[in-house]
């Protein structure tokens, strides 16, 4: 998503800020706004309106890439609304001479306007995902073998790069505790040994081997079953090798050095 495309969720933003402080006076009195609280809901919303969207743009919040949101995203979330919930309070108390207002509206405000945040997230990363998914399940059927951080991120770098049209049908790694689970909704079909098995079973086109401290000698163990199959097996280099970068510009085909274990 592009920036500017980016930039387009600040009007959503600015109406979640808005139903964000209705509700919550709706729900601390019961869905009717008595008279006496009139003048601090507007005040409120007036503050909100005018200072959380200030600090949401300020915080870098429209310049994360939510597709590929993690815990550190997440924590710029909350404390982005913290600071911006918090400027709206302090203007909101300083406005109304620290008097004739609830403060259960303002933690009602702080936690609406999180969950519907946290929503906006959740669903724009499940859609892409699943756009994602859709575009790869045309691709070229890849086995991916080892389910580790590297296969993890060379999943999700299958579903985001257009560009590779692979589709990946599974996982396999010898970890016991990772056989029949699943990474980003694609499954660890078995061990490595079954490598054979699960190409033939699930018409596999492509092994990649995302297992870059992997010896020499299981290398060619692979590389000779796949053979059998007529299936092209690629490797990720050591990890030494990969400094930066995304990982689909490292995968290649075996080379002799990889079997042999040397230059």
């Amino acid at each position: 998503m592009g920036h500017y495309k980016r930039i387009l969720l600040l009007p959503l933003d600015v109406l979640f800020v808005g139903m964000s402080c209705i509700f919550a006076y709706l729900v601390r009195f019961d869905g009717h706004l008595p008279e006496p609280h009139l003048t601090s809901f507007w005040v409120l919303l007036g503050a909100s309106l005018t200072l959380k969207p200030l600090v949401f743009v300020l915080s870098g919040f429209y310049r994360r890439l939510w597709r590929y949101a993690s815990i550190d995203d997440l924590i710029h979330v909350v404390r982005s609304v913290a600071i911006a919930s918090a400027l709206s309070c302090f203007a909101f108390l300083v406005f109304m001479h620290f008097q004739g207002y609830s403060r259960s509206v303002l933690l009602l405000d702080w936690v609406f306007l999180n969950v519907f945040i946290f929503s906006r997230s959740l669903i724009w990363r499940v859609l892409q995902e699943r756009k994602g998914r859709t575009s790869a399940s045309k691709g070229k059927r890849v086995l991916i073998i080892g389910a580790g951080e590297a296969g993890r991120r060379l999943l999700q770098e299958c579903r985001s790069n257009k560009d590779l049209q692979f589709n990946v049908v599974g996982f396999l790694d010898d970890d016991s505790a990772k056989v029949k689970a699943s990474i980003h909704g694609v499954k660890v079909l078995g061990r490595i040994a079954d490598v054979g098995k699960q190409i033939s079973t699930h018409s596999v086109e492509k092994v990649i081997l995302a297992m870059p401290s992997t010896s020499s000698d299981e290398l060619r163990q692979i590389a000779r079953e796949c053979l059998t199959y007529d299936v092209k097996v690629q490797t990720l280099p050591p990890m030494k090798e990969m400094l930066s970068g995304t990982l689909s510009g490292y995968v290649r085909d075996i080379q002799l050095e990889d079997l042999l274990g040397r230059k």
